[in-house]
Formats: structure tokens, C-alpha cells, sequence
């Protein structure tokens, strides 16, 4: 994390005072005064709003890179933008000629959406919602697609048109340690590699549909777990299992408002 004088300096390069700072962020003075004196550090929107407001990007708050100036766009933050100052993006240029936005430098340029290389994605009904829990009890057969919303790259990843992503409501709070909240809206990516820890949909017995955390095990089977430490049944299967197709992991979660957390 970078210290207290870091973010003192970025803000008096701006010439802002601690309430001018305050008031663009969306917080109190005194928590820019805790900030700068060290009592806690920003966090969540707050880091992305923070660095937004400075010029600078959350990796550098973090101390994750050493250059204030240099602005790599993680997930969260194209997310971030995409709600804040792109509106037209989601969903609203199905089949329109519109401005697309520029995420480098937030000029618009007169393309379509798919000649900037974004991708619709289908939104499929609630009815179909994956559980945070212990599955929902559907295998989305009678899934419905709700909507069309576009998205880059940057968010969902890697394209194939043989199983393209997708989204999906959540419905459970099993998930939410790892930023997959009840009532979320899920990218799912068939095509994206899954690793221990990280967040997959999943179904088992050709019924149940849920959110969970992937665990391989040495001998090919995989254990399914919550984030959330309440949650605390395991789901175990087997290499059998998963050829047998008794389970079959749907796709990774790429997306879910912010990029779910990689679980330890």
C-alpha cells in the first residue's frame, strides 16, 4: 500500500484541499484525513473513485507498479467506467450506430460496438438465477434470454464462438467473500481456464445449478466450497463424476459487478 504522503502528494498535485478531495471522492474529510495519516486505506470503490480522481490508477495505491502516471485498466475499473460514464454501452447499442467509448482516454470515436471489438453478451431470465448456495434445483432448460448487453474483451475474456460467455443472475449469499453478491449479475466463460480458488458455475446431477469455488484434487476429482465461511458444506466429486458428466462446470465467473476474489 502506498503511505499516507503518497496520496497527500497526488492531491496537492492536483491542487485540491482535504474537503475539495472529499467531496469528488464521495466521502467526509476526515476519512481523507485517515487516509493521509495512515489510520486505514481506501478501499473498494472508494480505491477506484480515489484513484480516478487523482489521475492515477488503483495498482499504483496499492503498490502494485511504481509509476503514478501509468493507468492499466483492471476489470474493475473498465466495469467502474462502464457504469459511471458509459451508459449506452450496456445493452443500449444493439443494432445502433453509436459512439463507442475510447476506455484509454474517454473520447468518443463513431464505431459500432463490434468494430471496437466488443461482444454481446445474453443476460438469461431470472428464472434461470445460478445459486450461491447448494443450486437451484434448474439445469436452465427452459432458460430465457432476458436482454443484450455489450462488453469488452477486458471483461470477458476470451472469445469462442463455440462456447461463447454469457450472464446470469445469483440468487444466495454463499458467494459474497469473493464479490459474487445475491442479486449479482454473473459473466460466465466456457472457453476461460479455471484454477484452484477461483469461481466457476457448476451443475451437478443434470439439476442442480450453483456459484462455486473450484478445488482439483490430485486424483482428477474437484471439491466445491463457498466463499462465505457460513456456508460450510463441501461438495466432493470425482474424476468419474466429471466424465460420467454427474458434474460439469459450466464456465468461469469472469464478472460479477467487480472481478470476484481468488480464494486461498
Amino acid at each position: 500500500m502506498r503511505s499516507g504522503t503518497d496520496i497527500k502528494n497526488l492531491r496537492n498535485k492536483k491542487k485540491y484541499t482535504q474537503q475539495k478531495l472529499a467531496d469528488l471522492v464521495g466521502v467526509t474529510k476526515t476519512t481523507v484525513v485517515d487516509w493521509e495519516k495512515e489510520r486505514y486505506f481506501p478501499q473498494g470503490n472508494n480505491l477506484i473513485c480515489l484513484a480516478r480522481v487523482l489521475n492515477t490508477s488503483a495498482a499504483y495505491l496499492m503498490g502494485e507498479i511504481d509509476d503514478p502516471d501509468y493507468i492499466p485498466l483492471t476489470r474493475g475499473e473498465i466495469a467502474q467506467r462502464i457504469n459511471d460514464d458509459f451508459p449506452r454501452a450496456m445493452g443500449k447499442w444493439f443494432g445502433k450506430r453509436e459512439p463507442t467509448p475510447d476506455i484509454t482516454n474517454n473520447k468518443p470515436i463513431n464505431i459500432t460496438p463490434e468494430e471496437a471489438g466488443w461482444k454481446p453478451l445474453p443476460l438469461y431470465s431470472k428464472l434461470t438465477a445460478a445459486c450461491g448456495g447448494a443450486g437451484n434445483g434448474l439445469a436452465y432448460a427452459d432458460s430465457e434470454i432476458e436482454s443484450w448487453h455489450y462488453f469488452p474483451a477486458e471483461i470477458f475474456g476470451t472469445w469462442n464462438p463455440e462456447c461463447p460467455p454469457y450472464m446470469c443472475y445469483v440468487d444466495g449469499d454463499s458467494m459474497e467473500e469473493a464479490n459474487i453478491h445475491d442479486g449479482s449479475v454473473i459473466i460466465v466463460n466456457p472457453a476461460e481456464a479455471i484454477y484452484d480458488g477461483e469461481s466457476a458455475l457448476v451443475c451437478w446431477n443434470n439439476d442442480e445449478v450453483a456459484v462455486k469455488l473450484i478445488y482439483w484434487q490430485k486424483d482428477g476429482g474437484v471439491e466445491l466450497h463457498a466463499a462465505n465461511p457460513d456456508h460450510k458444506k463441501v461438495y466432493t466429486f470425482t474424476k468419474e463424476d466429471i466424465h460420467e458428466g454427474r458434474l460439469v462446470i459450466k464456465g468461469k465467473i469472469m464478472w460479477a459487478g467487480v472481478r470476484p476474489k481468488r480464494m486461498r
